[in-house]
């Protein structure tokens, strides 16, 4: 196993986990030909350390283990202060890279893209990134793969932490009276607890994957629900709306919807 000073907030890591992290690693290299992917990790001392980096000569990795997380240092860095995205598509007149030009010329670094890690709380813990040798500015698709591969390296580094978290809401949800309902940014519901289902006759196997509009009865005003949907702009609403049950069963639900974000995807909990 590699050695490496890490924040508490980042798990022992074992040769399988660092396996996978690599193989990430490898698969972005091959979907953006000529870029070297990199994961490094916050230490304790607020130094950078890689973590993976499957490509990377022996210079390579002396020269950027270690890096201090402060201004001019790097994509990485700019990324685990700021917790967003850097795109940096020519490190020689970036301001981000000011404290590397001499590492970036003798090696040869024109670009470097990098996102942040983030914990299950979502605190900052590290980084990975696609380094260029040419010029390079990052594509939409490219972003995507960015966070996807971040996404996927949280969810390795800290699985044991995820699913015992999941377990602890998914028994607070399923015993608290008040209904929840969960559902993605395209209205799909996700989840429902069981006061959901006695309220409203259906049960989760009937509501998985299917658009939260099914709920909404004939007799429900298109008032309301153009309330509703003006007011979840902005995050929150309360109000109430006529639910139909396919069994010829309707009945008037008082409801607050909350929209929350997660890996920067919004998600609505209906109570």
């Amino acid at each position: 196993m590699r050695s490496i000073s890490c924040s508490p907030a980042i798990p022992e890591a074992g040769s399988a986990v660092q396996q996978q992290i690599d193989a990430l690693c490898l698969l972005a290299e091959r979907i953006v030909p000529g870029a070297l992917a990199t994961v490094m990790l916050l230490g304790a001392e607020e130094r950078l350390r890689l973590y993976a980096g499957p490509s990377l000569t022996q210079e390579l990795w002396a020269y950027f283990d270690g890096i201090p997380v402060i201004p001019g240092n790097g994509s990485c860095a700019s990324t685990v202060m700021s917790g967003q995205i850097v795109l940096v598509s020519n490190v020689r007149e970036d301001e981000r890279w000011s404290h590397l030009q001499t590492i970036a010329r003798e090696l040869n670094i024109h670009a470097c893209w990098s996102a942040p890690i983030l914990d299950p709380l979502g605190k900052v813990v590290g980084s990975f990134a696609l380094t260029s040798f040419c010029e390079a500015l990052a594509s939409p698709e490219q972003v995507a793969l960015l966070r996807g591969v971040t996404s996927v390296i949280s969810q390795i580094l800290f699985q044991n932490q995820i699913e015992h978290r999941e377990r602890g809401i998914s028994a607070v949800l399923r015993s608290v009276s008040e209904g929840v309902l969960l559902t993605d940014a395209e209205h799909r519901i996700l989840y429902c607890n069981n006061a959901f289902a006695e309220i409203t006759g259906y049960s989760l196997a009937e509501l998985l994957g299917q658009n939260c509009r099914l709920l909404q009865g004939p007799e429900t005003s298109p008032e309301t629900i153009a309330t509703i949907r003006r007011r979840l702009k902005h995050g929150v609403c309360q109000g109430s709306c006529r639910v139909s049950r396919f069994l010829s069963r309707h009945f008037l639900l008082s409801l607050r919807i909350q929209i929350y974000c997660t890996d920067g995807c919004p998600i609505a909990c209906a109570a």
